[in-house]
């Protein structure tokens, strides 16, 4: 029987094909990488909030005081043109911003 067999050689590339699989799943998870990412996210979200007038800011706290978080978001997007995500996030530091003590 040859070392180079045909079901062999496929269970060498299956092994290192689930290796590699894992090694990405793994270095994606990782802890430090998902702070790198809420910290980026955070820093977007503080421009997008930077760059609003007082009358947007008023209008979206408004929103956020009557409990109207999606409206909210919606204010921001139409203000800023940013995307869903970006938007959710300034609105949520901007309710934090409201929340905490003074």
């Amino acid at each position: 029987m040859d070392l180079l067999d045909l079901p062999v050689v496929k269970a060498v590339l299956l092994c290192i094909a689930l290796g590699s699989l894992v090694l990405w799943v793994v270095k994606q998870l990782s802890p430090a990488r998902n702070a790198e990412k809420r910290a980026a996210r955070r820093e977007v979200a503080e421009m997008l909030v930077a760059e609003l007038s007082a009358q947007e800011r008023g209008e979206i706290r408004n929103c956020l005081q009557r409990g109207r978080k999606i409206e909210a978001i919606r204010h921001l997007r139409a203000a800023t043109h940013s995307g869903l995500r970006e938007a959710k996030d300034a609105v949520e530091l901007m309710s934090d911003v409201r929340r905490s003590p003074a």
